[in-house]
């Protein structure tokens, strides 16, 4: 018998046999070799440990080393390993123990373990896996080495935390210090284990250990990373320090144990569902993939800084047939046969319906990890590993959408589908009970409320991606993930908003996002309405690069011959160099059509199976009666079917690149089961064609899907049938699909709009359009709403005049006109005709009822384009509509429209009035849902303009209240284009306030939203006030610069209102450069647009900056007087106290200086008697400013600023 073999491989390796060291006896190869087959556990062909050691030798070189290493192996410890023809693996029938084996073995399921042994199991791990062993020339040992590490790191960490947390439940505090301090030995830089050690010894009564601990923390944080303890950190030491430790929490969050509390606890941990056997189910083969070991070598390097907490996004990208998809699945197997706790998770975007189905791949992501895993698992589509990973990630999904991200339940998720999975996982039969988790009875409220409604919930984008967000950032503290995303080039404008915002939040995660796609389609854009746009992708990937460098990794470059021999060479064969020569020059190395071509040989029986189970040639091979194109491939591959699996294909190819059995069943009249076992059983395991992808339980019963194996198998189908054939075929495919999804066809309205469409039934096309674009304007999608009611006006003209059509259009142009004003701004010209259009319709049509918001809208178009006689005449009519029909949701709207027309005109009393009787009218539940007919939340759009009014009219604390109060309500809303709106609003007021500070922190902001969202209005808005807040601070210049691209950017989407306010604070920022004539001429500019528009909220506050500018152009004080009286006269009139008592106060100090002895007598008397007007509760800085000024009598210089903030500079 063998001596025993002992391989100590935690810490620096060590080799004994029967008792005496012998590693000092072999080379490092040999060690290493050694360690790689004990801890793999698996046989490994000859030429992959050649290449894994010896990778830069040639093959025969390698192959020679290897054999050496081999021979001095067996010398030395005996026959250890088992030897086959062409592969090795260690032979654990002999005696040995290796400690890493022995530590994972006892580790691998804690709960069921003593926990002796466990402490028995972690002292195993004093030093890292293969610590301080390097082998230089071979990078790809050292890449395993590096990702082995770190698994191992990573489960002896938690292994400690679980102790401690045993310890500390049996109130066993010492033990539960020893382990974090073993777990401080292996990671000193751990701020949360200092912090918890610091709890433990304070609570164990060591209250001077415990400072000293934090005092250690406090060094070690300094000299490894250069930072103080956090204040949780500090509030602890400071709690312990005052002796009042015993209110401190028990530790900070941030350390979670991997494994849930023993059964005895109360509370009862989460199984998986008993009645999914993984093992008895076939483990999928791998796809053929060879030659790509430099690419699959980079993504190691990034998997590796991932588990590091350098998460990030790469994109891999190659044409149809180049390997994306090959690529990402063989990451996926490579990374979880090294990481034992990662989570791999895929999505992805389809030809025909990924643009117009919001956030499909990343649904498929969600779904995955909420554990709806079995219709993937059958189908053959999941590794058992990833599947078992997915199961135990549910419990921890659910719980992060349940507590953080219920927006996802219902929209991304199936809550009642989740909720079946969780009783099932919980053995519970109806429902959660006093020992089951809180957040499970939360989600069962919530599914209960949803059954009740059957409403599903609207969703906001900006609160959507926070929440998506926050559920993989919540996850990845528990084990590190990679998703994956294939075929981005069709991903709808959601999905690329989503990838956007999660891709700048990756930092510090452990999540890696890897994405596919086809350059050459990105490249050739997309058509919105008809007319070549940029594709939305592209400046994604160009800020990606930008905030991660090189992301990008190429599939392009033609394969050489190294892949076609490494393809052949994955399987046993006795193919000659002619053979290898002759199928490279057919297929020029492209991966899709070698596979195809090679496959095509296989069951033609041109390749067969010799005696010792390799592939050898036919004598009967042709080279010349081979296809040389894929198409040829597949009318090769296709003809050898009988003619009704050629015509179940055919149907299945109307679809669309993936399908459903059941639709394919009706479509032909046959049994499902039928379908879908000829699918299953010939299409997809024998000829491969198509594969199933997972089974839907719907309300009308089971849907089997299935994706055909390459999308240009489906275009090859697609096309062989004539236009006749198609129009009846797509006919049948939609029927099929309503009758599948019967009630909730808002889920397939994309595709149905499609195949109706191409079934020549526009009237269903249209309904359906409409359909799509109202599901993604509920998901905030809406440029994909846009395309989707452009889409159905464009169908719908082409039918014959008629009452239900101009119905249909009236519906449609309102419908169009929502998402059109949040992507172009309100001004927008396209919006305009929509509006002109669906207002002829509605007078046509007698006032249906939709009319009657349309009259609101129509007003605050004619606002923002600075329209105000034509929004006054609007407005009046809708007052009047709302007067007879008597309802509440028109009335608030028409008083809105009158008070904002008013506010604009100067009439600022007036405007009061109607503002406040509008917010009395509004109550949040009842009116919210407007919301989504007027893009702005009703509440939010008065209380901003009410906000404005309070000010100007003199009560700035009322002003400052109902700010408060507006901002709040906005972010209750979790509406983005509300969010934007208010920010916005708000920063006009700080110009007024003329605070800067705030100005240019809220004017960022506001820029920041608009531009995750894409509303150009408001971004314009902020980006010109955030140039005044620059002009303000000094920087004139670059104030300047933004200035003009914001009053350019204005005139592009036709936005006029307000711009006599913009114009006079660029007049201002001129002014501050010494461009006196230049402000000037724009002060004339303003004036004249005052005049052609009636904006005169602004009025007063112009006149009495021309007079001022007159006078610093050296003008008589005679003449600016006269513009000094106007302003006066006018806020005087509009009952403007705020502007009365600036102009009144800016006057009095350039009388000072510039007038005769009567006139400053004058302005004294005025500006006392305004002052007098103000209560002492109104005070204020503008207030305090003038009563200061009245109080002196030394002469004061005024200087060029925002006259909101009067800024004097004393003169001796």
């Amino acid at each position: 018998m063998m001596p025993e073999l002992r391989l100590t491989l935690l810490g620096k390796p060590q080799i004994h046999s029967g008792g005496e060291p012998v590693d000092t006896q072999l080379s490092a190869k040999a060690v290493a070799l050694l360690a790689y087959l004990a801890v793999t556990r698996q046989s490994h062909s000859r030429q992959a440990l050649a290449g894994l050691f010896w990778g830069e030798l040639p093959e025969s070189t390698a192959r020679a080393n290897l054999r050496l290493t081999l021979s001095r192996l067996r010398k030395t410890i005996g026959d250890v390993l088992t030897l086959g023809g062409q592969s090795l693996a260690f032979d654990f029938t002999q005696p040995h123990w290796v400690d890493l084996l022995a530590f994972e073995t006892a580790t691998s399921n804690p709960t069921q373990v003593d926990l002796a042994h466990l402490h028995a199991a972690v002292d195993l791990y004093r030093r890292p896996f293969l610590d301080d062993f390097v082998l230089n020339d071979a990078p790809e040992f050292e890449n395993w080495v590096l990702m082995e590490r770190e698994r191992i790191h990573e489960r002896a960490r938690r292994i400690l935390l679980y102790l401690a947390d045993q310890a500390e439940q049996m109130n066993d505090l010492t033990a539960s210090s020893q382990s974090i301090r073993r777990l401080l030995a292996l990671e000193p830089w751990n701020e949360e284990a200092h912090h918890r050690l610091i709890w433990l010894l304070a609570h164990s009564g060591q209250r001077s250990a415990a400072l000293q601990q934090y005092e250690r923390c406090r060094q070690i944080l300094a000299e490894e990373l250069g930072v103080e303890p956090s204040s949780e950190t500090v509030a602890l030491y400071e709690a312990i320090r005052r002796d009042e430790h015993e209110k401190a929490p028990t530790h900070r969050p941030g350390l979670p144990g991997l494994w849930p509390a023993p059964v005895a606890q109360a509370a009862q941990p989460l199984a998986p569902p008993s009645n999914l056997d993984l093992e008895s189910l076939p483990e999928p083969a791998p796809a053929p993939f060879v030659a790509r070991e430099g690419v699959l070598a980079q993504l190691d390097e990034h998997l590796h800084a991932m588990l590091a907490g350098n998460g990030r996004i790469l994109f891999v990208t190659g044409e149809a047939g180049e390997g994306k998809t090959a690529l990402l699945q063989a990451l996926a197997r490579r990374a979880e046969e090294a990481i034992s706790n990662l989570v791999v998770a895929g999505g992805a975007c389809h030809a025909y319906t990924g643009v117009g189905d919001p956030f499909l791949p990343f649904r498929q992501v969600l779904e995955l990890l909420a554990g709806d895993i079995e219709p993937q698992l059958y189908a053959g589509d999941l590794r058992r590993a990833q599947a078992h990973r997915l199961r135990q990630t549910m419990p921890a999904t659910a719980q992060a959408l349940v507590t953080s991200a219920s927006d996802l339940l219902n929209t991304f998720v199936s809550a009642p589908n989740l909720l079946t999975r969780l009783h099932t996982a919980l053995r519970l039969t109806e429902a959660s009970t006093p020992h089951s988790p809180p957040w499970l009875a939360q989600l069962e409220r919530l599914v209960a409320a949803w059954r009740e409604t059957r409403v599903d919930p609207t969703v906001q984008q900006s609160s959507l991606f926070e929440q998506y967000t926050r559920v993989l950032q919540a996850l990845a503290q528990q084990a590190p993930l990679l998703i994956l995303l294939d075929d981005l080039q069709w991903a709808d404008q959601g999905s690329i908003n989503l990838l956007f915002h999660l891709g700048r939040r990756l930092r510090g995660q452990r999540i890696l996002i890897v994405g596919a796609y086809r350059p050459t389609e990105v490249a050739l854009g997309r058509q919105v309405g008809g007319v070549a746009a940029r594709h939305p992708l592209e400046p994604v990937l160009h800020e990606l690069q930008r905030e991660y460098g090189e992301v990008f990794l190429d599939l392009s470059q033609r394969q050489d011959r190294a892949f076609v021999d490494a393809l052949l060479d994955s399987e046993p064969n006795k193919l000659d160099e002619s053979f290898r020569v002759t199928l490279f020059r057919q297929t020029g190395g492209h991966a899709l059509f070698t596979v195809e071509l090679l496959r095509g040989l296989q069951e033609r029986g041109d390749l067969a199976l010799d005696e010792d189970g390799a592939w050898v040639a036919q004598p009967s091979l042709d080279w010349e009666a081979m296809p040389a194109r894929i198409d040829a491939v597949i009318a090769e591959r296709t003809s050898r079917l009988d003619e009704p699996l050629r015509e179940l294909l055919r149907v299945a190819s109307v679809e669309g690149e993936t399908f459903t059995g059941e639709v394919a069943a009706r479509v032909l009249g046959m049994d499902a089961r039928e379908t879908v076992r000829r699918l299953s059983s010939i299409l997809a395991r024998e000829h491969r064609l198509v594969r199933a992808t997972g089974v839907q339980q719907g309300e009308t019963g089971r849907r089997s899907q299935y994706r055909f194996s390459h999308f240009l198998i489906q275009r090859h189908l697609y096309h062989t049938l004539d236009e006749a054939e198609r129009a009846y075929l797509h006919e049948g495919v939609g029927a099929a699909l309503e009758a599948i999804h019967k009630g909730r066809t808002q889920e397939v309205a994309v595709q149905l709009a499609h195949h109706f469409q191409a079934a020549g039934l526009l009237e269903k096309s249209v309904r359906y359009l409409k359909q799509a674009g109202d599901q993604a304007q509920r998901l905030s999608a809406n440029l994909e709403a846009v395309e989707h009611y452009r889409r159905a006006l464009d169908i719908l003209l082409r039918l014959p005049d008629s009452k239900e059509r101009q119905q249909q259009e009236l519906s449609l142009q309102i419908a169009l006109s929502i998402p059109l004003q949040l992507t172009q701004g309100f001004p927008s010209e396209e919006a305009r005709l929509a509006f002109e259009r669906a207002l002829a319709l509605g007078h046509t049509l007698g006032h249906p009822p939709e009319f009657f918001p349309l009259l609101g809208r129509l007003a605050h178009l004619q606002v923002t384009r600075a329209e105000l006689r034509m929004a006054q005449a609007t407005a009046d009519e809708l007052m009047r509509l709302a007067y007879d029909r008597e309802e509440d949701d028109i009335l608030l709207e028409a008083y809105t429209m009158l008070g904002i027309c008013a506010f604009f005109q100067g009439n600022f009393v007036t405007a009061q009035t109607n503002l406040s009787q509008a917010l009395a009218l509004y109550e949040f539940e009842k009116h919210h849902e407007l919301t989504y007919v007027y893009g702005v939340d009703p509440g939010v759009h008065v209380g901003l303009y009410l906000m404005h009014n309070h000010l100007i009219l003199g009560d700035r604390g009322r002003a400052l209240a109902q700010l408060a109060e507006t901002l709040a309500l906005a972010e209750r809303t979790q509406h983005p284009h509300t969010i934007a709106f208010a920010l916005g609003f708000a920063t006009m007021l700080d110009v007024v306030l003329a605070d800067v500070e705030t100005c240019l922190q809220r004017s960022v902001a506001t820029m920041a939203i608009c531009e995750q969202h894409g509303f150009p209005m408001f971004h314009t808005l902020a980006k010109g006030l955030h140039g005044w807040a620059l002009a303000q601070t000094g920087q004139v210049e670059q104030g300047l610069i933004e200035f003009y691209e914001s009053k350019n950017a204005a005139m592009q989407i036709q936005a006029q209102v307000a711009m006599p306010f913009m114009m006079t604070r660029l007049a201002e920022a001129h002014w501050l450069n010494d461009e006196v004539d230049t402000a000037a001429n724009i002060i004339d500019q303003a004036l004249a647009l005052v005049e052609q528009t009636g904006e005169r909220f602004t009025e007063a506050e112009i006149r009495y900056i021309k007079g001022a500018l007159r006078l610093a152009q050296g003008g008589e004080w005679a003449e600016a007087a006269t513009y000094f009286q106007r302003a006066l006269a006018i806020a005087r009139q509009q009952q403007a106290k705020t502007l009365e008592l600036r102009i009144a106060h800016q006057v009095y100090e350039l009388a000072q200086r510039h007038a005769p002895a009567t006139d400053q007598r004058a302005a004294h008397a005025n500006l006392a008697a305004i002052v007098g007007w103000f209560d002492e509760g109104m005070d204020g800085p503008d207030l305090q400013a003038a009563r200061a000024s009245l109080k002196q009598s030394t002469i004061y210089h005024v200087l060029p600023s925002s006259h909101a903030d009067v800024r004097t500079e004393k003169v001796d």
